[in-house]
């Protein structure tokens, strides 16, 4: 999709990606000095849902929520 940053790389060669959905950012990841990745995904009303954060240097999953959304548009968080 036009106009739309995907990748900065900076001098030293470390990353920061994007990718989306429509017009949902679904997940930035970054390489180099401490690599990483977060994501999130959406309902159908194009509310958040769930966000991960997954940490290479700490070798995994390092945290999840689960969001729920009432018919008033508030958010409770399950982290």
């Amino acid at each position: 999709m036009r106009g739309r940053v995907t990748t900065l790389i900076a001098e030293s060669g470390a990353q920061i990606r994007y990718a989306y959905d429509g017009s949902l950012v679904t997940e930035i990841e970054t390489t180099g000095g401490g690599g990483g990745v977060l994501s999130w995904t959406y309902d159908n009303d194009m509310r958040r849902a769930t966000s991960t954060f997954w940490d290479d240097e700490a070798g995994g999953l390092v945290d999840f929520c689960l969001y729920v959304c009432d018919d008033g548009y508030r958010y409770w968080d399950r982290c």
